[in-house]
């Protein structure tokens, strides 16, 4: 049974990482379904087994937390972490080093070895002794070389006070911040690698002697990542997409502002003005606006390499499925026989199958740069689509397409879109309103359906303009989607006008570099179809 002083103890509260960054930024934004994903917590009421124990190290039964060294002289304890983790991740823990005349060090490791009572690797060190290597007696610094190298290093007297602290240090690629007791105390950045996958707490006393204690560890895998490139000096820096908030200083109100989802490999445009409501959820739009603040356009390099590692396993897509979809419906209030809606079963289904199957979801933009021989995709590459803009599509293909980390693309019908939120009713079309457009549009980009759903079958010119340009002057899209499919040469010349990049009929088919780009096709998702059927659409 867990002790009441372990249900006492109070959750962490997460650091702010502040860092300076130059005017000119483009911002990459990584999102996944979830913010994090706790690897490990442990508050040693029990013996388990996430961890190896060394030398002096033990759990003390009685008081439920780990003692590295005890008063005694020349002492080495040290436990590990079994499960290797790789950056980005935080380490929560809480330390006490005192209660004896004075000396010892801790240290988090994150690579490397004890030996004896040296400390081999590197690691953020907690040191209560004073001897050649260091240059003061009481500090918490990063160390490497096997501890006889402080890279960065603090003086701070809560390495020997005898108090229970509570301390998490995040770990990036080639980043690192530590906080004692919410308070941000190191950050060291470098070009190297930080961490090799192995994590321990190592602690060593020589003629100076403390108790050296642990408790309560939680290791969190960060997932929710945002990396802020300086175009000017070539460097970056990651930090969390909470916190993002905290550069908006360095970008002007104003200035256009690539964001680039690069798990999903999605990029999209804003203003400076609107970066903490993109990358933080932050709408409160207080910015310090920055003099002479540049902003510069997206480079499809960093496309290419969102998809590298899979090319690398998969190979190139020479052709890909446009999976078409419309309106979705729990099976229960499928009411009617129409081949068009789809059940959230059936589209659960199907989800998860293109993820057990490694399948990536692209956006059309990518579509077109592969069409242009200017991007490789991956060969289980898929662009989802949805016709019409049915509130189900964010009702429930939604929180599916969430969970796996996919995206998709609405066809818009701005005509029969509400401005107000309306309640869902089964037994008839409801439309997406504006705001769930906007709650959206972090996994569903939008395109043209015209104004109004008119077929471009026998349309006058002028009457194929009037439609196609009043919705795209409102949706802002270049790609179009032929309403029922139908296709003129009237509406193919007002697309060209307009320079409108792509256009996708309801005709069956994949797409390939040699695809016509105003007469795309797409492999259309019928309602009660096996997953047989859909692995053959999907070529």
């Amino acid at each position: 049974m867990i002790s009441l002083r372990k249900q006492m103890i109070a959750i962490f509260i997460s650091i702010t990482l502040i860092a300076v960054c130059s005017v000119d930024v483009q911002v990459y934004a990584g999102e996944a379904a979830s913010t994090t994903n706790v690897i490990i917590q442990d508050d040693f009421s029990n013996e388990t087994n996430m961890w190896s124990y060394g030398g002096s190290a033990f759990r003390q039964e009685e008081s439920e937390y780990i003692i590295l060294t005890k008063n005694t002289d020349f002492q080495k304890g040290e436990v590990w972490l079994n499960e290797e983790i790789m950056p980005p991740f935080s380490v929560e823990f809480r330390y006490k080093i005192g209660g004896g005349s004075g000396g010892g060090c801790l240290t988090l490791l994150l690579e490397g070895k004890a030996e004896d009572t040296d400390i081999h690797g590197s690691g953020i060190e907690f040191d209560s002794d004073q001897d050649e290597w260091d240059y003061s007696g009481n500090h918490i610094a990063y160390i490497s070389d096997y501890g006889r190298i402080h890279l960065k290093m603090v003086d701070d007297l809560r390495t020997k006070d005898d108090i229970w602290h509570e301390a998490k240090v995040i770990v990036l690629n080639n980043r690192l911040e530590v906080s004692i007791d919410d308070e941000k105390v190191l950050t060291y950045k470098t070009n190297d690698e930080l961490f090799s996958g192995k994590l321990g707490f190592v602690a060593s006393t020589d003629h100076l002697n403390n108790w050296q204690m642990i408790d309560y560890v939680k290791v969190t895998q960060l997932k929710n990542l945002v990396t802020i490139f300086n175009k000017r000096n070539g460097e970056a820096i990651s930090v969390l997409r909470e916190e993002a908030s905290e550069y908006h200083e360095y970008v002007g109100e104003n200035d256009v502002v690539t964001i680039y989802d690069v798990f999903a490999g999605r990029q999209s445009e804003c203003l400076g003005n609107e970066i903490a409501v993109k990358l933080a959820g932050d709408d409160t739009g207080k910015w310090v606006v920055a003099e002479e603040a540049v902003a510069f356009p997206f480079e499809n390099n960093a496309l290419e390499r969102t998809f590298e590692n899979k090319i690398e396993l998969y190979g190139t897509a020479v052709k890909v499925p446009v999976l078409m979809y419309h309106h979705i419906l729990k099976a229960e209030d499928k009411k009617a026989t129409n081949n068009l809606i789809v059940t959230v079963e059936e589209f659960e289904e199907q989800m998860e199958y293109l993820y057990s199957n490694d399948y990536t979801t692209i956006t059309t933009e990518e579509l077109e740069l592969f069409i242009d021989n200017k991007l490789e995709l991956p060969k289980n590459s898929v662009l989802i689509t949805f016709d019409d803009g049915y509130k189900s599509n964010y009702l429930y293909a939604y929180p599916i397409l969430k969970k796996y980390g996919y995206k998709a693309s609405i066809a818009l019908i701005p005509k029969l879109m509400p401005e107000a939120l309306e309640a869902f009713n089964p037994t008839r079309l409801n439309y997406l309103s504006w705001q769930e457009v906007i709650l959206g549009r972090d996994i569903f980009e939008y395109t043209n359906h015209t104004y109004s759903h008119i077929s471009m079958k026998n349309i006058s010119y002028q009457n194929a303009l009037e439609e196609i340009k009043k919705a795209g002057d409102i949706l802002q899209s270049k790609y179009f989607v032929y309403p029922i499919g139908h296709t003129s040469a009237s509406s193919e010349k007002v697309l060209q006008e307009l320079n409108y990049k792509l256009a996708f009929t309801t005709t069956s088919g994949f797409v390939t570099e040699s695809s016509n780009k105003l007469f795309l096709r797409r492999q259309r998702i019928n309602a009660g179809i096996t997953l047989r059927t859909f692995k053959a659409l999907l070529g």
